[in-house]
């Protein structure tokens, strides 16, 4: 997926302005290519307290959750980077915008995660760490005796401005793009993430079809951490959009449909 540039600002945050001294709490990204603002901010005083002492973690939460909801109001009103260089001007008490940098962005909300742990670092306890959706896509395809039938294809760039970026697909008829996901256990950000996939997919299908050259969106998602009633209410919300949806720990079907298609298609 090619990328673009972009810019960010670190959001510093002191409880005495007047020192002129300042936290690094948060950052702020704007895309330039489509005028979108993501920010992640710190959820607790820890860092604040190492130079300040100890601080009421209601008040930094609130002020926080204000700071955020200020960017959100005045980022929906379109911001370019004059927008942006003007709001971080005018901020002048508890919470600052640093200087704004230019940085390259491939995917957003991977370079804003990035920027947090450079700038901010983590305040909180690691969770374990799982395995990329992935990586583990692609063992799992090793496994099976089909990592050598997949192939990575071009990424499909969708006239409503979103481009979809699967890194496996193969032939089948229709050329299926295969797109991993890992539907966590909020059930709330699992919908979130499949209906994502959904709307890309019926887009994607539509699309590529009128322009003489179907293509169809392959979902592999990882439901280890959900009921198999989601499983299947997920299924049949992917079924409407014309994308087909398979589960992670049971690829057989996937891997027999890429082997019988290799054979016909070579």
């Amino acid at each position: 997926m090619d990328g673009h540039q972009g810019y960010y600002a670190i959001v510093q945050f002191s409880p005495e302005p007047q020192r002129l001294e300042f936290v690094n709490v948060g950052v702020v990204l704007l895309s330039s290519e489509t005028g979108s603002v993501h920010m992640r901010m710190s959820r607790s005083p820890r860092r604040v307290e190492r130079l300040f002492g100890r601080q009421p973690k209601s008040y930094f939460e609130a002020i926080g959750k204000s700071f955020e909801a200020r960017i959100h109001t005045e980022a929906g009103k379109g911001w370019n980077l004059e927008a942006f260089q003007k709001f971080a001007a005018s901020r002048a008490n508890e919470i600052r915008l640093s200087k704004i940098q230019v940085v390259y962005i491939r995917d957003p909300k991977n370079s804003i995660d990035e920027l947090y742990r450079e700038l901010v670092g983590n305040d909180q306890v690691p969770p374990r760490r799982l395995p990329k959706i992935r990586a583990l896509l692609q063992q799992r395809f090793v496994q099976l005796g089909i990592g050598g039938l997949v192939e990575q294809p071009e990424p499909v760039k969708l006239p409503e401005g979103v481009i979809v970026d699967a890194p496996f697909g193969y032939q089948n008829g229709a050329y299926n793009m295969i797109d991993p996901v890992r539907l966590g256990p909020s059930p709330g950000e699992a919908i979130k993430e499949a209906g994502k996939r959904a709307i890309e997919g019926k887009w994607l299908f539509h699309y590529s079809r009128q322009q003489g050259n179907q293509k169809r969106l392959v979902v592999v998602g990882d439901f280890a951490q959900q009921g198999p009633d989601f499983f299947r209410s997920i299924d049949e919300i992917m079924r409407a959009n014309d994308v087909k949806l398979y589960r992670m720990d049971f690829l057989e079907p996937l891997a027999e449909d890429i082997r019988r298609s290799h054979a016909l298609h070579r």
